[in-house]
């Protein structure tokens, strides 16, 4: 490594100047070879959008419309569509050679200036490194301290004949301007996503990186996924993926070379992020001085984590998360925040500010960054904003992280409001598909000092509790068996009994809780993944009798079931209510609690009566028979089934006798012509192409549009007699 020569430490410190509104800082790395001190210009520029212009990218639908006959194309997880047709090759590349590349191909950044963002880990060294700073010519040159991690970096990125223009953090924003920083900060989403190209650096090589590197490559390049977990053929490979032996690139060498490499300190970083997940389909991963696409080291990870013979999914899941781009249709605000709920930040507020490239936009343009608020009421701000904004309560998915923590009942901090600044999450509730409160709109108001006022519908009391779950929803299958044994209905009464709430038999109930909702049957269409099991599956493979000493049988391990469960189970107790529900609710909870479904919440919410009247916030539960609107419209008349879009953006609603599909809850009168609300479609484009498809709520005489049923208002509910109360959660 270089290291400060004693010319650059005689030089006086750089002093950064003021930036311009609208302005960012670049540096040119100037050209050097191993050895040399590390030289660097620094100059300030808006991002001007290049003057090449072109029409907008076609959606799916109108790519659909082009195509020959027994053509098929699907859009990809990185953003591309993939053309098919039997007995040939993929290909990204359209079959009508008349249809213009750029109408249908990922748009790529062309901005002024050509820039590379540097993704990497600050590191905690605290020994500074000099560089030297040039000027124009014939004026003096300056030092600036850097970070050693940031001068190998530097090192490996310059070119030894050629000037790089870069964006990294370190430099380009004065970390000594806490005005500038906070301004900065609220335009990472802008450097990075229009950024030619994002460089994630991992560090140097190391004995083992070029291996897990060459393999990781070969793996990335043989398959690509769409936003439903269907898999495909990569137009990039050379051999069919299904065909290929994992063990014969797997060996115990280079697996321990793959962890290894996602053991360094990049994947426990937040901030980097939203960095990866904005990047062009162009950016790389470079450890070392080796490269790999962005999208293939995407690729690989999902490969390890769902083949037979791959990596588990504590080596795969974070790492997959961190370099995958949160704009799918499931993938929201409260995703975001589970899935990197692990990774470091020197400040908990960064626990949102380092996520806002990445989060919806109807959310984000509602919070600023300001490092002068207190935690506590960044997190508040948060959870009143995002409601608003969406309509929906649905953060408190990990508002509880210990179930064997006490509970302080004096306490004065609103209990509504999620600790974020915790780094594990040591539960799961699974995803938003259960709509408890069906498609209706949160209603509430807060009230100082710290009073959250909802409505909803008290659907019932915790009579039983069992003993509290796995901590960690990692657990062993084994470990998750011993659970199971003691929370389970009898035998007789699992195949044969009727659940009491919804006359379906108890072991529907039992499955769906145990899943978290996540069965094939659930969907209609296409499942979020093919490997999704069926109610069958999970009836054979979760009931324990005492003979049994784990849930799964082998043949089962390689399924979705036992990673699925053991993560749902992890901190909860199996609860029943005096009216004959049963369910999985947060560790905390206690005989005596209130299961209650607030208007707006996706699952049902466990509170606790306090002496006053009011009531606290103990998280979120998973209860059969309170899913679908249940609580607020009753159950679906015969011969209609609930299901959901394999989205979870609205349910879906299945005639058995007919087999038709409607969007059209059959609970809720016809909007005629006479309504003044009409239901309608609209798509929204994702920053990196592809659209993500929202069903709407549109009035004809204002032009209002909302994605909550105006069926399901206050007003109406109460018109139908649903027993709304308020409630005050401190």
């Amino acid at each position: 490594m270089a290291s400060s020569t004693t010319d650059t430490l005689n030089l006086p410190l750089y002093a950064y100047r003021p930036l311009q509104g609208g302005h960012f800082r670049f540096i040119e790395l100037l050209p050097g070879v191993e050895g040399d001190p590390i030289r660097i210009r620094i100059y300030h520029s808006p991002i001007y959008a290049s003057l090449v212009t072109s029409r907008p990218r076609m959606r799916l639908r109108e790519v659909r419309a082009t195509l020959p006959e027994g053509w098929h194309v699907e859009l990809m997880r990185c953003s591309r569509y993939l053309f098919s047709t039997p007995g040939r090759q993929p290909s990204w590349t359209h079959p009508n050679p008349d249809i213009e590349p750029s109408s249908y191909l990922v748009p790529q950044p062309e901005h002024i200036p050509k820039f590379e963002a540097v993704s990497y880990a600050w590191g905690t060294d605290t020994a500074l490194l000099s560089i030297t700073v040039d000027q124009k010519p014939g004026q003096p040159s300056f030092s600036l301290l850097i970070r050693p991690n940031l001068m190998v970096a530097l090192e490996h990125l310059r070119n030894p004949s050629t000037v790089r223009t870069l964006w990294v953090d370190a430099i380009c924003i004065n970390q000594a301007d806490f005005g500038e920083k906070a301004i900065q900060v609220s335009k990472m989403s802008t450097i990075f996503s229009q950024a030619y190209r994002v460089i994630v650096w991992l560090g140097p090589k190391q004995a083992d990186s070029d291996r897990a590197l060459r393999a990781l490559k070969i793996l990335g390049t043989k398959w690509e996924w769409t936003w439903t977990y269907e898999q495909w053929v990569s137009p990039d490979a050379t051999e069919d993926w299904r065909l290929l032996d994992v063990s014969s690139i797997l060996n115990n060498e280079v697996e321990e070379a793959i962890r290894s490499l996602l053991r360094r300190p990049w994947f426990s970083r937040l901030w980097v992020v939203q960095e990866a997940g904005l990047a062009s389909t162009l950016s790389v991963v470079q450890c070392g001085h080796v490269e790999l696409l962005l999208r293939q080291f995407r690729n690989s990870l999902f490969y390890l984590l769902l083949c037979e013979g791959g990596m588990s999914w504590a080596s795969c899941c974070t790492p997959l998360s961190m370099c995958s781009r949160p704009e799918g249709p499931r993938d929201g605000f409260r995703r975001v925040l589970w899935d990197l709920a692990s990774l470091e930040c020197s400040d908990p507020r960064d626990r949102i500010y380092g996520l806002l490239g990445v989060l919806s936009q109807s959310v984000v343009q509602k919070i600023e960054p300001d490092y002068h608020i207190s935690v506590k009421e960044l997190y508040k701000q948060v959870v009143l904003k995002h409601a608003n904004s969406t309509g929906a309560f649905e953060l408190w998915f990990d508002h509880l992280v210990s179930g064997e923590e006490q509970w302080d009942a004096d306490r004065t901090d609103p209990t509504w409001v999620p600790d974020w600044s915790l780094k594990q999450r040591n539960f799961w509730l699974g995803d938003s598909n259960r709509f408890a409160a069906g498609l209706s709109r949160v209603d509430f108001e807060y009230e100082d000092p710290g009073i959250l006022v909802v409505r909803g519908v008290i659907c019932g009391t915790i009579a039983t509790v069992s003993d509290i779950g796995p901590s960690d929803p990692h657990v062993s299958i084994e470990e998750g068996a011993r659970w199971l044994q003691h929370s389970q209905p009898p035998l007789e009464e699992f195949y044969r009994g009727l659940y009491r709430p919804t006359g379906d038999p108890i072991s529907l109930a039992h499955v769906a809780n145990l899943s978290g909702f996540q069965y094939k049957e659930r969907f209609v269409d296409n499942c979020p993944s093919s490997s999704m099991p069926t109610i069958d599956e999970w009836k054979s493979s979760i009931y324990i009798t005492s003979t049994q000493e784990a849930m799964l049988s082998r043949a089962n391990r390689g399924t979705l079931i036992p990673w699925t469960c053991c993560r749902v189970i992890a901190n909860k107790r199996y609860v029943t209510t005096e009216e004959g529900h049963m369910g999985l609710a947060p560790g905390r909870v206690r005989r005596e609690d209130k299961v209650v479904v607030l208007l707006g919440c996706s699952s049902p919410i466990i509170l606790r009566p306090r002496s006053n009247g009011h009531f606290s916030m103990m998280g979120e539960a998973i209860i059969y028979g309170l899913q679908d609107g249940r609580a607020l419209l009753g159950p679906v008349p015969t011969p209609w089934k609930t299901k959901t879009d394999p989205g979870y953006l609205w349910l879906k609603f299945f005639n058995e006798e007919t087999g038709k599909v409607t969007d059209d809850d059959p609970r809720l009168h016809p909007l005629g012509e006479e309504s003044e609300w009409q239901p309608d479609y609209v798509s929204e484009a994702l920053p990196r192409g592809g659209y993500q498809h929202y069903r709407i709520w549109k009035n004809k005489r204002t032009g209002e549009t909302c994605k909550h049923d105006p069926r399901m208002s206050p007003d109406a509910l109460r018109e139908r007699g649903v027993d709304l109360v308020t409630l005050r959660i401190e």
